[in-house]
């Protein structure tokens, strides 16, 4: 039986270790690494004078890494600013700039939006952490990791809810602020209700199908990792791509919006039939 204590990277990693917690495109990450993971970041965070409180942005795709860095402000009782990757670089300068944020992860393949943002404002290159191969400038993000300790950070807090300062889309004028500024003990157990109101458990295996700056497929990603379930997340959706995923990892729950169930509809009747959706619940 779920209890809130019984929840979370930590306890999962000493539960079932081995156990694939993260599945997006051909990485495959169990729970012992993704924490010992996280519990790097979050100590790296620790180390550039992130504490409580304060924002850590993200410029990122879908990737293993929004979940560490999901999970390494909830140990420390950050809050993330998810910025989405198709923003133009002056409303990314804008967002950093208003939330102040204190570091900033950003895919390498993004740089030349995150670049043009950068010009406009005062940004130490200690503070920019690049994830990929192709450093442009700032730190590569493997070696911050690499250079922490993976145990537990100091005073670490039982993270697991999604405690972050996320932007409206804008549309009456600038992007506001919505700052969701909970106490970490009552943002994982908000989760926890919604783990409880829907059945989640640690026997499903969740499908993301939209971006993770959103704040419904992060929170319905995140939960799950909360309840220990395996969860498989789409790069870029494709229709005939989701089914193929459903049927090969046995998915049992998932969060569209209609566009993304439309586009399935719009598949052609052999395509829709020619797959095994039956371990799909929810």
């Amino acid at each position: 039986m779920l209890t809130p204590d019984s929840l979370g990277l930590a306890h999962h990693a000493r539960t079932f270790p081995t156990k694939p917690a993260l599945i997006i495109g051909s990485r495959r990450v169990t729970y012992a690494a993704l924490n010992e993971r996280v519990n790097r970041l979050a100590r790296a965070l620790l180390q550039a004078e992130v504490g409580s409180g304060d924002t850590v942005a993200a410029v990122l795709d879908n990737c293993v890494e929004w979940f560490e860095l999901l999970n390494a402000c909830g140990k420390i009782g950050a809050r993330l600013v998810p910025i989405g990757y198709r923003l133009k670089g002056p409303e990314i300068a804008y967002m950093l700039n208003d939330s102040r944020a204190k570091v900033m992860l950003a895919a390498s393949h993004l740089s030349a939006e995150v670049e043009r943002a950068l010009r406009d404002i005062e940004w130490s290159d200690d503070n920019l952490w690049v994830v990929g191969d192709d450093r442009w400038r700032g730190v590569a993000y493997e070696d911050r990791l690499a250079a922490e300790s993976s145990d537990e950070p100091p005073g670490a807090l039982l993270g697991g809810g999604f405690n972050a300062l996320v932007y409206t889309s804008g549309t009456t004028g600038r992007p506001k602020g919505v700052d969701r500024d909970v106490d970490p003990a009552q943002a994982h157990l908000q989760l926890f209700g919604l783990a409880q109101m829907w059945g989640f458990g640690p026997d499903d295996t969740h499908l993301i199908c939209g971006p993770l700056y959103h704040t419904a497929p992060s929170s319905y990603g995140q939960v799950h990792l909360l309840v220990g379930a395996t969860v498989v997340a789409m790069t870029h959706f494709d229709a005939s791509d989701a089914l193929q995923l459903i049927e090969r990892h046995r998915v049992t729950t998932s969060f569209m919006v209609p566009t993304h169930l439309a586009r399935i509809i719009q598949l052609d009747a052999a395509e829709q039939q020619g797959h095994d959706l039956s371990s799909l619940r929810l």
